[in-house]
């Protein structure tokens, strides 16, 4: 990521008018290979101030009551009182299914049923946010219809707020993700949508936990870094949301997701960052070279969770 534009911009720096153009962006990634990591160091402590005066807070995802969803140990207890399936610890899990199967054949079946793998794709899905108009442009249709046996057929989608969907990545290799769709699962009903969203999230927050952070500018815009390349992924996520509201002291939050891997926020009283907000999602959005456009919008959380559109329609006329 060209942390350099970030920094120019959020400082609320004079800037030429060369400096706001799309093209002087320049960004990628902040998770990408080329990104810049953080450091041990960074890891290790909660919060930090940059040479340039951002603030940088480690975000914590463990669970409210302090026990972290992630050490959890497999028993059948476990097992047997969660709503579908234990995902704290999918090797371990893995093989205690495997002794189950062997000692209680009856038991397994029963919650299981025979050859059901769904707890294996459970294991390997991650929430991805999408517009509707990217998944419009995906459907196949023949008679009004989507298609069967099309690239859209039976995706698994929950509807999140104006065009924002929220559909599913299926890994199966690397961080190669394919759309999960229900004919993945072998009873969908049976596991449900909910219980589908909350093991995404434990999935995802796993592999991130030890780098999500926040970058605090001078100017009072914030925006999450070293989130898997995902960030955006975030937006309904309680924890993360709850961290944000506290670093920024504000209540009702505008923030913007061009892209899947930039979330970016302030306070909706500071007006000068609302206009920097604005600056930086049209940029990055209109940016060509930039992937996984989302959405050119604002948004308003307000103090209930609720989320609206807040800005649409404010992109500057070109040649003025």
């Amino acid at each position: 990521m060209n942390m350099g534009f970030f920094n120019r911009i959020f400082r609320r720096e004079t800037s030429s008018k060369k400096d706001e153009t799309p093209g002087d962006m320049g960004m990628t990634n902040a998770n990408s290979s080329e990104a810049v990591k953080p450091t041990s160091e960074a890891s290790q402590h909660k919060d930090e101030y940059t040479d340039n005066g951002v603030k940088r807070i480690k975000l914590q995802l463990d669970s409210k009551n302090g026990s972290s969803p992630y050490d959890q140990g497999i028993t059948l207890e476990a097992i047997l009182e969660d709503k579908m399936f234990s995902k704290d610890n999918p090797l371990e899990f893995e093989a205690f299914l495997n002794e189950l199967k062997v000692r209680e054949p009856e038991l397994f079946k029963q919650r299981f049923g025979d050859g059901n793998d769904d707890w294996k794709i459970l294991n390997n899905i991650y929430p991805l946010v999408k517009n509707r108009e990217e998944l419009k442009s995906l459907i196949e249709w023949e008679d009004g219809q989507i298609k069967p046996g099309s690239a859209m057929d039976g995706l698994v989608v929950v509807e999140l707020f104006d065009d924002i969907l929220l559909t599913f990545g299926l890994d199966s290799v690397g961080a190669t993700y394919e759309r999960l769709k229900i004919s993945h699962f072998h009873d969908f009903e049976k596991v449900g949508l909910a219980n589908i969203v909350n093991h995404a999230y434990l999935n995802f927050e796993r592999k991130i936990k030890d780098t999500l952070s926040m970058d605090l500018y001078p100017s009072g815009v914030g925006m999450l870094i070293f989130g898997g390349g995902y960030e955006s992924s975030l937006i309904i996520n309680d924890r993360v949301w709850s961290q944000i509201l506290a670093a920024i002291n504000a209540s009702d939050v505008v923030f913007s997701i061009p892209t899947r891997d930039v979330f970016i926020f302030c306070d909706k009283n500071d007006h000068e960052a609302i206009e920097l907000l604005k600056v930086n999602t049209y940029n990055t959005f209109m940016n060509p070279t930039i992937p996984g456009k989302i959405s050119s919008k604002l948004f308003l959380r307000d103090n209930l969770g609720k989320t609206n559109v807040y800005a649409v329609d404010y992109f500057p006329i070109p040649g003025q």
